[in-house]
């Protein structure tokens, strides 16, 4: 069984490599989706959006912590703990707002991940649009965030139309089976042990009133799940192209080409306010 696409199922910090998606409360703004409607994944098509389940916990003082579930229960240890997953979607869009850093340089156009939890508005919608059309590749959408208590990837698409900016050479989906994939329950313990900071921010030895921290017991068999080996992963270089078919979009649609809320903006010494 794998940890994707699999509900009966850790990423870790964010990298300067991955960026996930946010918008603030009352803003719009314009993105493109970039995965196809399948991704190859060791010579087996897997179906778009990677579907998953993950954690997300308050570590160091801030919520950017986020960590995929394994479906070996042995190597679960933050449900040990008692932390809840919750069922998302992993997308590739590319982000159409501007911002400039410190040093002057202006962003626009870039490759981010948007993950969005399967329980929101926004998600029924792509799943509609998914179901009407096979694919969002390379269309463009509206997506809107309205309420204080909506999630950070928005709550309402609207379907702009194809994307000028969009170029299926450049634009590539992450390599989800890199960037997503669980960490192991030796890793996880590491994390949390008496001489780290614990999800609240204090010493696990503080949080056991002065003394360490129980140990627990190790896992029955060998993990199963390996640890994520590259923050850094390339996207998934595509196969050759098969004749574009036409789509309900009314333009060509590349059949066989390959995939890559709590957020904000990160304080960085170079580069001023980047967002993650």
């Amino acid at each position: 069984m794998s940890w994707f696409n699999n509900d009966s199922a850790f990423k870790s910090e964010t990298s300067d490599k991955v960026r996930r998606f946010w918008m603030k409360n009352g803003t719009d703004r314009e993105i493109t989706f970039v995965d196809p409607a399948t991704i190859n994944f060791n010579g087996q098509q897997i179906p778009t959006p990677i579907q998953y389940m993950e954690y997300n916990l308050n570590m160091n003082g801030h919520w950017r912590n986020w960590f995929t579930r394994p479906t070996d229960d042995s190597q679960d240890f933050l449900k040990e703990l008692g932390h809840r997953a919750s069922k998302v979607a992993a997308l590739t869009v590319i982000d159409h707002s501007e911002w400039t850093d410190r040093k002057g340089n202006v962003h626009k156009d870039e490759v981010v991940m948007y993950v969005v939890k399967r329980s929101s508005t926004v998600w029924k919608q792509i799943e509609r649009f998914y179901s009407t059309h096979g694919s969002l590749q390379g269309q463009r959408f509206r997506i809107s965030r309205m309420g204080d208590k909506s999630p950070g990837a928005g709550s309402l698409l609207e379907h702009i139309g194809q994307s000028e900016v969009y170029n299926p050479e450049i634009h590539k989906p992450y390599d989800y089976f890199e960037v997503l994939k669980p960490k192991t329950r030796d890793e996880l313990i590491k994390i949390t042990s008496p001489d780290q900071d614990d999800f609240s921010g204090q010493s696990q030895q503080a949080a056991w009133g002065g003394q360490p921290a129980p140990q627990q017991p190790a896992p029955p068999k060998p993990p199963q799940q390996s640890a994520w080996a590259n923050y850094n992963a390339q996207p998934i270089q595509p196969p050759p192209q098969q004749p574009p078919q036409n789509s309900a979009w009314g333009v060509p649609v590349q059949q066989n080409q390959q995939p890559p809320q709590q957020y904000g903006y990160a304080k960085d010494e170079n580069n001023g306010n980047i967002p993650f």
